[in-house]
């Protein structure tokens, strides 16, 4: 499809994401009260439901959108060694550098209840299954797949930071993706965030965006994501029950 300029498609990006994004979380919550029997606590079905949704509105998006096959868009198998490459590395850094940082986080704070549900046998399993499959499924589609692509037909440019090659695609992908962790109401006009978890969420989808960008596929990117995402819970969780012990 013929690109409308840099700026014009970068809004209509911002106008879809901000669609996508609002409405999965509009039918989540309508949704989700028919699963009380399953998740009485609320901890996972709502997370769960609402990147479903995502997922299939962003896949529904790609299939329609005209002249771009899903190859294309990522759904690919293409340097998927390197891809695996890049998992194994990044699983195993993320592993110390995340563990390290919440131990000393935890240990500062002394507040080891960070999630608002309680963290029976069932909130756990609900939870982690969730984080270590959707989270990438989902929001890789959409924020590296879908974004990514389309802002590449008219934002070209790369930039090159000592070692790193980054898409300016994948910087304003990144952005966006920032923004989608922050949320608002209108009347009246407010916006919640946590500090900590945009900056983690720029960060990582800087690193998301480059993977994308170096193996064409979003094989790394899924898998890097459901592992940052999953790993994260679960030392939280271990932490939270060894310094309670």
């Amino acid at each position: 499809m013929k690109s409308f300029g840099k700026f014009i498609d970068l809004l209509a990006v911002l106008v879809f994401v901000e669609v996508i994004t609002r409405s999965s979380g509009y039918l989540s919550t309508l949704i989700t009260p028919y699963f009380t029997n399953i998740d009485p606590d609320k901890a996972f079905i709502w997370s769960w439901v609402h990147h479903i949704i995502q997922l299939l509105l962003a896949l529904s998006a790609m299939m329609l959108y005209p002249g771009i096959r899903m190859r294309d868009w990522g759904y690919n198998f293409d340097n998927s060694r390197l891809s695996l490459q890049i998992f194994m590395k990044f699983s195993l850094g993320w592993l110390i550098f995340y563990g390290i940082g919440t131990f000393i986080t935890l240990k500062m704070s002394g507040n080891t209840s960070v999630y608002p549900f309680p963290l029976t046998t069932r909130n756990v399993v609900g939870y982690s299954g969730f984080m270590f499959i959707m989270p990438g499924l989902s929001e890789e589609t959409l924020f590296r797949g879908f974004v990514m692509v389309v802002l590449g037909q008219s934002w070209k440019g790369i930039l090159n930071i000592g070692k790193l090659t980054i898409p300016v695609s994948g910087l304003l992908a990144a952005l966006i993706f920032t923004y989608a962790h922050i949320s608002y109401t209108i009347f009246p006009l407010k916006f919640y965030f946590n500090t900590g978890q945009l900056i983690a969420a720029f960060g990582l989808g800087i690193f998301y965006a480059i993977v994308f960008y170096k193996t064409k596929s979003l094989l790394g990117s899924v898998l890097c994501h459901n592992i940052s995402d999953g790993i994260g819970f679960i030392i939280v969780w271990l932490l939270g029950m060894f310094m309670l012990a």
